[in-house]
């Protein structure tokens, strides 16, 4: 449709659009893996991803997701930048992915979620450092179904900007950040003892699209879950 964005997650389904003969039709599409584009978000900016967005990135959803939002004024300057692009070679690549960065953020930006904002000078308080602690373990028991952040917030006592920035200070990461890290490493462990299969494991850990978590244990670890197995098969 003419003056629209589209952003969509289709794992496994086949397309089949229709146009009308004689019809002019001019679109810029992007691919990228949600994996390796989304992933990199701390806490706060994943909490402002639409919540489909979030379910897809965090392995608990495989499901087809679609959002549709209005071509703006700078969209559109940057798809003439982009359809007129002044460089070749590797000038031409930087610009091009610098450029789709800009209109990812113009699109997500139409269904961004409020932040709260907290004091970067305030300083944790013991009582703070241990309810910290408190949801460090609550997510390590609750991989499979972690609760969210404002969910986990109120379990440990905190306010969800203390919760968030104070986990970062006390771990030198994010919660959403140190939940993946540790169910790949339970996933690990899980496929060396050799008594469930890959498929199992990631369920077990919490991630509904197997793709992901062989894609997140590929980046982790440097070695596909199979290939991982059989060398552990082979060790013993």
């Amino acid at each position: 449709m003419a003056g629209k964005t589209y952003l969509s997650y289709c794992p496994g389904v086949k397309e089949t659009e229709t146009w009308f003969a004689g019809q002019e039709v001019l679109r810029v599409k992007i691919a990228i893996n949600p994996v390796t584009f989304f992933n990199k978000l701390d806490i706060d900016q994943f909490k402002s991803l639409p919540l489909p967005i979030r379910r897809v990135v965090s392995g608990q959803e495989d499901r087809p997701y679609y959002s549709q939002g209005t071509i703006t004024l700078p969209m559109q300057r940057i798809l003439q930048q982009i359809l007129h692009c002044p460089y070749q070679g590797f000038l031409k690549q930087l610009y091009l992915e610098g450029k789709t960065l800009e209109l990812m953020a113009l699109h997500l930006a139409q269904f961004q979620e409020p932040i709260c904002e907290s004091s970067s000078t305030r300083v944790l308080k013991s009582s703070d450092i241990d309810r910290i602690h408190q949801a460090k373990e609550i997510l390590r028991q609750r991989l499979d179904s972690p609760p969210s952040l404002l969910e986990l917030s109120r379990l440990v006592g905190l306010n969800d900007c203390t919760l968030k920035r104070g986990f970062r200070e006390v771990f030198g990461t994010t919660a959403f950040g140190y939940l993946h890290q540790q169910r790949l490493e339970t996933a690990r462990q899980l496929l060396e003892t050799g008594t469930m299969r890959i498929a199992e494991v990631s369920r077990a850990v919490g991630f509904a699209n197997h793709s992901y978590f062989a894609a997140s244990f590929r980046r982790q670890f440097g070695i596909n879950p199979s290939k991982y197995c059989r060398q552990r098969k082979n060790s013993v």
